[in-house]
């Protein structure tokens, strides 16, 4: 009876020990989950103004872009209107020619500007913290090369004679 009291008692004290043990992997694993569950609640949180800030870009890049149509329009109103109108009329004399060209230069520089900020607006410099090499090799490159001398916006020879197509 004593040999079975022994064995009772230490069947009893494997079961406290094994219980201790379960409780403590219970205590280790409610700490974890506890863990894991404030770092998905703060991965949620990153996530919704992560989402809020692609929507105000994507609202801030859709009226950016709205007012670049609208200068591109100008540009382009202009750039048809410019030389075209004498052109027809029998032709541009000097003065006429070079103010046309002097608007054209410009209008294209304008052009290189809004192009280089459609291209460089703000996806690298919010999103990525700087522009990358493509983007900056696009927005660094003009998309008109600059005139020499004007002769390729001049319709008129050397000799100002008219082209003739």
């Amino acid at each position: 009876m004593r040999n079975d009291l022994l064995e009772a008692v230490e069947s009893v004290e494997a079961s406290v020990i094994s219980n201790q043990k379960i409780h403590e992997r219970y205590a280790a694993l409610s700490k974890t989950f506890e863990k894991l569950e404030k770092d998905s609640q703060h991965i949620i949180e990153v996530q919704k103004e992560t989402i809020a800030a692609l929507r105000a870009l994507r609202g801030r890049d859709k009226q950016r872009i709205a007012e670049l149509e609208g200068v591109l329009d100008t540009v382009h109103a202009s750039l048809v209107a410019a030389p075209h109108s004498t052109e027809l009329d029998g032709g541009l004399d000097k003065q006429n020619l070079a103010a046309a060209s002097a608007r054209i230069a410009k209008l294209e520089g304008v052009l290189d500007v809004v192009h280089a900020s459609l291209v460089a607006a703000p996806h690298s410099a919010e999103l990525q913290g700087g522009l990358d090499p493509i983007r900056k090799s696009l927005a660094t490159t003009p998309l008109f090369s600059p005139p020499s001398n004007n002769s390729h916006h001049n319709p008129l020879e050397e000799n100002d004679t008219p082209v003739t197509a």
